[in-house]
């Protein structure tokens, strides 16, 4: 017979759906300010033909309107060594801070978009946004992928899936400063 379940407030619904892989969503502003990074644990898969990815901003945050404005993204997928750049971009503000200077990441030119990638993550997709929908106090954002490469070592090839240690490295969120990584809660 099942366990009895306890309640789980709505403000903390979400974290039942955790872990998501987490991933750095980069974008370029259309002026000469340095290009954004955002942590998202938000994004999905949408449709394989067209291949069709989404991600959740919310309204207030910086990378919505360079979102909106630029109408392409990156999806940058880090590793558990970037842990703490990770964790660090998702708790300032882009306004304020040129995220890849502070956190020492480098840019890495994408193939079909003019925002960068991020040169450490182990995999980049590059996205044109599609479409994009009002939900609650967040835009979902439908991206093209339009581009994808991914580390050699980490990803194979053949099988078009992660490599199992690549994949143990991968980071997924838990909820506030708890993270998956390996089959090990970290905390940060």
């Amino acid at each position: 017979m099942p366990n009895p379940k306890k309640e789980v407030p709505i403000s903390k619904s979400t974290s039942l759906i955790n872990p998501g892989c987490v991933v750095l969503a980069s974008m370029k502003p259309l002026n000469h300010n340095p290009a954004n990074i955002i942590t998202l644990a938000w994004q999905t898969p949408l449709s394989i033909n067209p291949k069709l990815l989404g991600i959740s901003i919310g309204f207030k945050r910086y990378s919505h309107h360079l979102t909106e404005q630029a109408g392409e993204f990156v999806i940058n997928i880090p590793a558990k060594r970037l842990l703490q750049q990770v964790h660090g971009c998702g708790r300032v503000s882009g306004r304020d801070t040129d995220k890849y200077k502070e956190f020492n990441l480098h840019e890495e030119s994408s193939e079909k978009i003019d925002s960068p990638g991020i040169k450490e993550c182990v995999g980049i997709i590059e996205c044109k946004v599609e479409n994009q929908f009002v939900t609650g106090d967040h835009t979902f954002f439908v991206g093209k992928v339009v581009h994808a490469r991914a580390d050699e070592d980490a990803f194979d090839f053949q099988k078009n899936c992660w490599k199992q240690d690549a994949a143990n490295n991968l980071l997924y969120h838990l909820g506030g400063n708890k993270y998956l990584t390996g089959g090990e809660i970290v905390e940060v």
